[in-house]
């Protein structure tokens, strides 16, 4: 099943990507995108969260974090 594209450190083109899951699995209802980077995060790996304009926002680190509150605007 394909997933968004996504723009990775180190690569200047988006990449696409695939969900590959083993026959018979289901895949999770919801995924969290982190907003900067594009990671798909695990809700139980304790992401970073962020209440912005009415809404929560998860990042994968404080960093992606802090990029975000710098330039909101840029990960809309």
């Amino acid at each position: 099943m394909p997933v968004t594209p996504v723009r990775s450190k180190g690569i200047d083109e988006q990449v696409a990507l695939f969900s590959v899951t083993p026959e018979g699995e289901h895949e999770p209802a919801a995924r969290t995108v982190d907003p900067v980077c594009g990671m798909i995060i695990d809700p139980e790996s304790r992401p970073v969260r962020l209440e912005f304009e009415g809404s929560e926002r998860v990042f994968c680190s404080e960093r992606c974090l802090q990029r975000f509150v710098a330039d909101p605007d840029r990960y809309r």
